[in-house]
């Protein structure tokens, strides 16, 4: 049987995803009852030297949950020595959210990553630039470790698309973080990610929030 085009980028987005995280693989977390233990013990750190040394906290976030799309681990020590240089230099942080860890619904552009939305169709077309927000908070001094997952086109309470799948609760199984931002909400709930940006209409913040325990905000222009 033939295998379709579309099922071959999923295939491949997938395979790239793996590989990425096989590079933190930490072999001492086994997927048994004790996972909220394991994951406290994996996302103690206290620096984002230490964050990329011990990333795998994403992983396992990942594979328990499935709520990473792009992961930008391999630009993240580069981020932070770069901070880092910038402070022994100035004498002061380069911004409030200095080396402060940050992940981002995928539907923001991050130069030289792909942004889907779950869409097949646009897989391996890399942003060409950085969206508005993401030059904002790289202005601030944050670093963008990750993207998270979301429905296809958006518009749904549940995290589930072609090209990436279901994400999940990481607090019960097979049941949902929410959506759309329901990516973030795992990963956040998870400690993969110490603050995450998504968007919201119609509650696409503030019901993973909601569902996973976590304080979600809708910003308004007044």
């Amino acid at each position: 049987m033939e295998t379709k085009i579309w099922e071959q980028v999923v295939a491949e987005k997938r395979r790239q995803r793996a590989r990425v995280i096989s590079a933190f693989v930490t072999k001492n977390l086994s997927d048994n009852e004790d996972r909220q233990d394991a994951y406290k013990a994996i996302t103690e750190v206290d620096d984002i030297s230490a964050l990329a040394d011990k990333i795998s906290s994403g992983e396992f976030t990942s594979e328990h949950t499935n709520c990473l799309t792009e992961i930008l681990f391999d630009d993240v020590l580069e981020q932070a020595q770069e901070l880092d240089a910038y402070y022994a230099k100035e004498k002061k942080t380069k911004g409030p959210l200095h080396g402060v860890p940050i992940s981002l619904k995928d539907q923001f552009n991050v130069k030289c990553y792909d942004t889907t939305l779950g869409y097949t169709s646009k897989a391996f077309k890399p942003a060409k630039d950085d969206a508005v927000l993401v030059k904002i908070l790289k202005k601030l001094g944050a670093v963008i470790i990750c993207k998270t997952n979301l429905p296809q086109s958006i518009m749904w309470a549940e995290t589930d698309n072609p090209l990436w799948g279901l994400t999940e609760n990481p607090i019960i199984p097979r049941y949902t973080p929410g959506g759309s931002s329901g990516g973030e909400s795992a990963l956040i709930y998870s400690h993969g990610s110490l603050g995450g940006f998504g968007s919201d209409l119609g509650g696409s913040i503030r019901m993973p929030a909601s569902m996973m325990g976590l304080y979600g905000f809708k910003p308004s222009v007044r």
